[in-house]
């Protein structure tokens, strides 16, 4: 004989997408969210989200707070600019790219939201060709590199 708290929580546990992977639920709102190394990051604020639930993902996009940092690029062009920067500064250091994850466990342990860095293969496809060009011309005009 079942207790009646076992069935409830039987009945939850059915409700829950239980193969549903952080890509996956990135792949739902492509435009509002993205994955990084399994954890479902929303793209204007920062803030990781939980993916199992869908609906978790709808009510952090319908959020005031989101809202209202959605209306400036503010956000996204300091996003941008520590990446770039990251970027940089595993170059300046003679560090591959592909060691930059390894400074995540340092950046989620001292910054706000864990410091989401790209994966590697997002900083060789977005970021690095932006920096060669910014050193190509930084090259002809004879600046430090």
């Amino acid at each position: 004989n079942r207790s009646p708290r076992s069935n409830r929580k039987e009945l939850m546990s059915e409700h829950l997408a239980t193969r549903i992977t952080a890509r996956d639920r990135a792949r739902e709102f492509p435009v509002e969210l993205y994955e990084d190394g399994g954890v479902l990051f929303c793209k204007v604020c920062q803030h990781s989200n939980d993916y199992i639930r869908g609906q978790t993902a709808v009510a952090h996009l319908r959020t005031l707070q989101n809202n209202n940092r959605s209306n400036t690029d503010i956000l996204t062009s300091e996003r941008k600019e520590f990446t770039l920067d990251f970027t940089r500064t595993l170059i300046k250091a003679d560090i591959p790219v592909e060691k930059g994850p390894k400074f995540s466990t340092f950046l989620k342990k001292h910054c706000k939201q864990g410091g989401s860095t790209p994966a590697p293969y997002y900083q060789r496809s977005d970021y690095l060709p932006e920096l060669y060009s910014q050193y190509e011309g930084d090259a002809v005009e004879g600046k430090d590199i």
